[in-house]
């Protein structure tokens, strides 16, 4: 796995931002009738997920406490035990 730089996730965040607000930007707003989102237009605006993937982000301090927390995941614990478990190994550590 390639360790991203602040400036590759920063470039990356920002053309995702732009192609989220394109429609917005050339008025292709979608609408129930009523002026209000509705479920349907929200699905048209990006693919349905097909599975859910465990993820997690660290700085460089942090990599060696990830797989306490993806372990945690894997097996299908909650995303806040998993965090709390990372970053008590990060901050145990002198």
């Amino acid at each position: 796995m390639e360790l991203w730089s602040r400036r590759k996730f920063f470039l990356t965040s920002l053309a995702g931002s732009a192609i989220a607000g394109a429609g917005k930007l050339f008025g292709r707003t979608p609408s129930n009738g009523s002026g209000e989102l509705s479920l349907a237009s929200l699905a048209s605006l990006a693919p349905a997920a097909q599975g859910k993937r465990p993820l997690i982000i660290s700085s460089a301090n942090g990599l060696h406490a990830l797989d306490k927390g993806m372990e945690i995941l894997k097996k299908g614990g909650d995303t806040l035990d998993a965090v709390v478990a990372a970053v008590t190994i990060v901050e145990d550590d002198p």
